[in-house]
């Protein structure tokens, strides 16, 4: 799994996860999530 593909899943994990409006983020909002997550 390349890290962008670790990425992608983790986002949409959260989404699922998570009430966050990801549509109403910006896609560097939403990476910084997603890189939270991570670590």
């Amino acid at each position: 799994m390349t890290a962008f593909n670790e990425l992608s899943f983790i986002i949409r994990m959260s989404i699922k996860k998570n009430t966050y409006v990801y549509k109403e983020k910006l896609p560097v909002e939403i990476l910084t999530d997603a890189v939270q997550l991570i670590s």
